[in-house]
């Protein structure tokens, strides 16, 4: 893991943020389950950093993001929604955050960490029994690979980019695979009608899309269909 990604992890746990609840996630979460859980080797291209915050945030104590990443080299950009990332020379820090109403528009402030998030459908999910990761003595929140996985599957539903819904269907499929099988059916029973819907799609347009996981989709599919729903 790249210095200045340790240099961040280590700044939101002396602050105390993953035991408010933040997570990380996207890439370099994966990169963590490559890492400690045994997931499948895959090509690692990002150059942005994404955390997830929980919504209401409910920490007593407040923070400035802003001002503890400064000192790393990191300033303050917009988003057009409002929202805010961090920048560096090598990064960009992004701040996630569920989207509590449909079709909610604009970034959600966050007092507490002086920063507005930008709010997004189906992350709860992420929250989820999420798992601690020790990354070079730094203790890091991350979501369970379920929980990943089956996100991954629904937002790839949803994309129109095709090399980013490859990419996610293919986060999703590894995640999955190298998961407890009754756990992925437990928290697949648990979800919405249209959500089940969306991901048997998913994982259907992978089998047609790409050759080298149509063997782990249908095995996947084969898992979730044993739930009888």
């Amino acid at each position: 893991m790249i210095g200045i990604v340790h240099k961040i992890l280590r700044v939101f746990q002396e602050n105390g943020l993953w035991d408010e609840g933040v997570e990380l996630i996207g890439s370099w979460c994966f990169l963590l389950y490559q890492k400690h859980f045994g997931v499948k080797a895959y090509p690692f291209r990002t150059v942005d950093i994404d955390f997830l915050i929980p919504s209401p945030y409910k920490a007593k104590n407040k923070i400035d993001i802003a001002a503890l990443l400064a000192p790393l080299g990191f300033k303050t950009g917009f988003n057009s929604d409002g929202s805010i990332y961090m920048w560096g020379t090598d990064l960009k820090v992004e701040f996630l955050t569920p989207e509590r109403g449909r079709g909610e528009v604009g970034a959600k402030e966050v007092r507490n960490l002086s920063i507005k998030a930008i709010p997004l459908r189906f992350v709860d999910i992420l929250f989820k029994n999420p798992v601690w990761v020790k990354e070079q003595s730094i203790d890091v929140l991350v979501p369970n690979m379920v929980c990943f996985g089956l996100h991954k599957l629904l937002i790839a539903a949803r994309r129109k980019n095709t090399d980013k819904k490859r990419k996610d269907l293919e986060h999703a499929i590894l995640a999955l695979t190298a998961s407890d099988k009754r756990l992925i059916i437990d928290y697949y029973e648990e979800l919405p009608k249209p959500w089940k819907k969306a991901i048997i799609a998913a994982l259907e347009w992978s089998k047609a899309h790409l050759v080298m996981r149509e063997k782990e989709a249908q095995e996947i599919i084969l898992t979730l269909q044993t739930t009888g729903k």
